[in-house]
């Protein structure tokens, strides 16, 4: 899955560093996306399993995933950005 990218205005271009750094951007997502899938997979194995010592796992891998989720979010521009740079 690839986020799409904007183009700059019309009439204006992007510096070869923007594009440099967008791509770099764009690379971080999807590894992000990639994170948040295996993730994914990770918490429905744990999910299978109900022993106590699995809970205990399956709830510290949620935390994991929201956390991730959270940062994709934010990467995409789609939640609250607590970044300086904002």
């Amino acid at each position: 899955m690839s986020t799409p990218t904007v183009p700059p205005p019309a009439g204006e271009q992007l510096a070869p560093r923007q594009i440099q750094v967008l791509g770099e951007l764009n690379a971080v997502v999807s590894t992000l996306e990639a994170i948040d899938s295996a993730l994914d997979d990770v918490n429905n194995l744990i999910s299978k399993d109900h022993e106590s010592s699995i809970y205990c796992k399956q709830s510290q891998a949620l935390k994991s995933l929201k956390k991730w989720e959270s940062m994709i979010k934010k990467s995409r521009g789609e939640g609250p950005s607590k970044s300086p740079l904002k």
